[in-house]
């Protein structure tokens, strides 16, 4: 039986402002905190609750407020609360309440005050549906060993995300860490240091076949390659999302005719996501006059009919069961029962241990567990990243390149984001402009050998065109001698131009003819990029393209997807 919390209607104070017109339309979408006015209402929120835009919009117009919220990862959120009263937010909506807890323990003015729990979801496997029935998972739930074994026998090919940026991430990992314990006691920290803990998690690890930093990456990834990926690890909600755009898609033929999904709930610990909307008190105003708005706002969240909606969007509502039932289910799309979806079954929920113990794991995750990364970081220093890299700042692009490739090969400031890498690692920097001018790898994690890399970046300089397509065949063509064999391989590449040197054609025929296509290309793009080349880049190889708006962002974004 799952026990949850009961949700508190809680009070809170909250910085806003009155619109002069009516608010956000019904259905509009917020806006994000830096295109808002200063004074609103500014939120923090996980990349899974982008569905309800409309919900939350709903209530800002009807309170005539502006509400903006920002998106980030897990460990973000948890960074950004970590400031305590120095963070830009009112509210936080993360996955999990394990990140409230973690930002609390971290910082000096405990600002996270307040949580309304007013949906769930769990975190599971969604499974091609033939093949789940091949695996006969269609008739017995199975085990982590049953998935391990069922990868390492070539009959499955699946994806997760990663535990220290991703919370549906961090659900698969310590799900699997409590499922090698062989115990539903909480884990503790020597049960991190259990070596037989360890190797069987490890093992697990080592088949994963993509990783990535977003459950939303993992939906995408599913669509555009069902022929390759038969199986995700992803919040429920997200395979009925999933399902939904596969049902939307049928007898289009510009786009990938995909087998839905089976969810399938495993027989270890399930975590769950419980979704806490959390006030983060920043002032000791006692008198404060809109904590009423924050208890409006809780309790238009629990209210029948919009509990009724988040059902329908093919999430948990906190009152399934208790005022909202599978009979209000009029979206004949979610939770079908003939692809394994259960509203009703009892499910032994995942534990989460005290938050010192949380990051323990996290850091064995990221630095001994996970399979170990093949990264090669492709970098254009063209003569267009001696310039301005913005209006605000005196930095130049390739200054500001310098300084973000710097958060992931310098170990300690990698270690602040959970970024650090295991001494299986390879690491690979190519620089080009209308030629190559550099090229290095790094194996493992030897901090000596990775600021040798920064001193070598550091004495180059801007100048010269862009051989944009030529870096990337020189990066892949890098790890191949290298050899990525048991590693997630990857070319992240970082430009701010067109191409001008050699061509897409070149490119292609290098890849068909050494299997690029199964090396993703993830693309930052800044400066004047041109979008198309880099997407259809990203695409031809199941990568994506980051839209840099801070380069150091967007290369800790990256780098999580490996």
């Amino acid at each position: 039986m799952i026990r949850w919390l009961p949700a508190a209607f809680v009070v809170v104070s909250i910085v806003v402002a009155c619109t002069s017109g009516g608010g956000a339309g019904a259905d509009a979408k917020l806006p994000s905190v830096g295109d808002a006015p200063d004074a609103t209402v500014k939120m923090v929120a996980g990349s899974e609750n982008r569905a309800l835009e409309p919900i939350f919009a709903r209530f800002a117009r009807d309170h005539k407020i502006t509400l903006a919220v920002d998106y980030l990862g897990s460990i973000d959120i948890s960074d950004e609360l970590s400031k305590g009263r120095q963070t830009a937010y009112d509210l936080a909506l993360p996955a999990n309440a394990l990140w409230l807890d973690r930002a609390d323990a971290r910082s000096p003015d405990h600002v996270v005050k307040y949580r309304t729990y007013f949906m769930r979801t769990p975190n599971i496997l969604g499974v091609a549906k033939s093949k789940a029935v091949e695996l006969g998972w269609d008739k017995q739930a199975p085990r982590f060993d049953d998935v391990r074994r069922a990868a390492e026998a070539g009959k499955l090919k699946f994806a997760v995300t990663s535990a220290t940026q991703s919370n549906s991430g961090a659900n698969v990992f310590f799900a699997a860490l409590q499922a090698a314990k062989r115990s539903q006691n909480v884990l503790t920290a020597a049960d991190l240091d259990d070596p037989a803990i360890q190797g069987e998690v490890k093992s697990f690890y080592q088949t994963v076949e993509r990783s990535s930093g977003s459950s939303g990456y993992l939906l995408d990834l599913y669509l555009s390659s069902c022929d390759f990926i038969q199986g995700v690890f992803v919040y429920e909600s997200v395979i009925n999302d999933i399902n939904a755009r596969i049902a939307g898609n049928r007898g289009k033929g510009d786009v990938n005719q995909c087998e839905e999904l089976r969810a399938v709930y495993p027989a270890d610990a399930i975590g769950f996501s419980d979704s806490p909307l959390a006030f983060i008190k920043k002032n000791d105003d006692p008198n404060d006059k809109l904590e009423t708005l924050y208890k409006q706002l809780a309790e238009y969240l629990l209210s029948d009919p919009i509990q009724k909606e988040i059902l329908n969007s093919g999430r948990r509502p906190f009152k399934l069961g208790a005022g909202v039932t599978a009979r209000d289910l009029t979206n004949k799309q979610a939770f079908r029962a003939d692809l394994g979806f259960d509203l009703t079954s009892d499910f032994t929920a995942l534990v989460f241990p005290e938050a010192p113990v949380v990051e323990k794991g996290l850091v064995l995750y990221q630095t001994r567990l996970r399979k170990p990364s093949a990264n090669v970081w492709v970098l254009d220093e063209s003569g267009s990243m001696g310039e301005a890299a913005g209006r605000n700042t005196r930095e130049t692009r390739d200054q500001q390149l310098k300084r973000a490739i710097r958060t992931v090969l310098d170990q300690d400031e990698a270690s602040r984001h959970l970024l650090q890498m295991t001494p299986d690692d390879l690491t690979i920097v190519v620089v080009f402009d209308s030629t190559i001018r550099y090229s290095r790898v790094v194996r493992g994690s030897s901090p000596a050998e990775l600021k040798g890399v920064l001193d070598d970046l550091a004495r180059l300089g801007p100048g010269g065109g862009t051989a944009i397509y030529q870096g990337v065949q020189t990066g892949m063509s890098e790890l191949r001698k290298a050899g990525y064999t048991g590693r997630l391989p990857a070319v992240i590449l970082m430009t701010d131009g067109q191409n001008t040197t050699g061509s897409a054609a070149d490119l292609d025929r290098y890849l068909s003819q050494n299997e690029g296509a199964n090396i993703p290309v993830f693309a930052i793009q800044f400066g004047e990029a041109d979008p198309q080349q880099l997407n259809a880049l990203a695409t031809s190889t199941r990568g994506r393209v980051f839209l840099a708006t801070n380069l150091v962002t967007a290369v800790k974004e990256a780098r999580s997807y490996n």
